[in-house]
């Protein structure tokens, strides 16, 4: 026995059966893939469930269990419960927004405040500088050829000689910056060093221009031996010499013949 079909192919029956078996595998095989999907899904919902319901029992709703730790971060809407639309979210976003313009006013004033510094103190070098060079000019006459034109001062200064060159009395600086420029191999020998080293290095020579010259020390000895009072003229005695004294005199030998005459 056959069949014909709309194709008007002539179709066995035994063929027939066959199909139609395979058929019926098919869609079998097909509900029970969709059986495995649904389970899937179910169980993966009741483990979202059980999380939240977790979550609640601990006081936490999802959005605060995932919100973001770091308060410089910026929130992220998949972290909240209905995202974008999330109350939460938008409050934490116009927190974090603010915070963000607040930080970067703070930083604009900041670095206003560093330039500002940074010019009152470069307009402070640069007068120091010139009491510096107009001291220097002023006691040395070769202060432009030897001091203005030499490298260890015009170019290998170190930032610790330059501050301290310019943050000490003109009058010492002017000569520690000589010292320098004619004593060009010590000079840089010690810009070598660490930056303590080369401190104490200028303290001592600091300390060495400014101590009182031998010159104004006997100056000022003189002076001093100049403001003792003066003793009293004493009279000339001699064989034909008429010395009288008085009980206040100084001349011992003449008070002495005194005290024999009474």
């Amino acid at each position: 026995m056959s069949l014909e079909g709309d194709d008007t192919k002539t179709i066995s029956l035994a063929d027939h059966k066959k199909q139609m078996a395979r058929a019926a595998s098919k869609r079998i095989g097909e509900v029970k893939r969709e059986g495995r999907e649904a389970l899937r899904v179910e169980s993966e919902r009741s483990a979202m469930l059980e999380r939240r319901l977790a979550a609640l029992e601990q006081g936490l709703t999802p959005a605060k269990q995932g919100a973001t730790k770091d308060p410089d971060a910026t929130p992220n809407s998949s972290d909240y419960q209905y995202g974008e639309l999330d109350v939460k979210y938008i409050k934490d976003l116009a927190s974090f927004e603010a915070r963000k313009e607040i930080k970067a006013a703070e930083d604009r004033r900041a670095a206003t405040a560093r330039k500002q510094t940074d010019k009152a103190r470069e307009a402070q070098f640069e007068e120091r500088a010139a009491s510096l060079v107009e001291a220097g000019r002023e006691k040395y006459d070769d202060w432009d050829d030897t001091v203005m034109e030499h490298p260890v001062i015009t170019t290998h200064l170190t930032q610790v000689m330059h501050d301290l060159l310019l943050e000490s009395d003109p009058n010492v600086s002017r000569d520690i910056a000589h010292h320098l420029a004619t004593h060009p191999k010590e000079a840089r020998e010690m810009y070598g060093k660490p930056p303590a080293q080369q401190a104490a290095y200028f303290g001592r020579l600091e300390a060495r221009f400014t101590a009182p010259s031998s010159s104004d020390a006997t100056t000022k000895t003189s002076v001093v031996t100049t403001k003792a009072p003066a003793l009293p003229s004493r009279t000339a005695r001699g064989a034909g010499g008429n010395s009288q004294a008085t009980g206040d005199t100084s001349d011992f030998s003449a008070f002495e013949r005194l005290a024999m005459q009474r």
